[in-house]
């Protein structure tokens, strides 16, 4: 397997793990500092910034 190749499997499986992780840092910053009505009142954008940031670490 060539080091390009490497890339091209490794890029989307770090991109998605990084979201994931920043979503749940994201979670956590907005709790402690009372953000939002619930849980739920923030699960659309932490979708959303979850799936930027994913896809901003798989192109890096």
């Amino acid at each position: 397997m060539t080091r390009g190749q490497w890339g091209c499997a490794v890029a989307p499986v770090a991109g998605l793990a990084t979201g994931v992780l920043g979503s749940v840092l994201l979670a956590a910053a907005w709790r402690a500092c009372d953000v939002g009505v619930n849980g739920a009142a923030n699960g659309l954008a932490l979708i959303f910034y979850g799936a930027l940031l994913a896809i901003m670490s798989a192109v890096w």
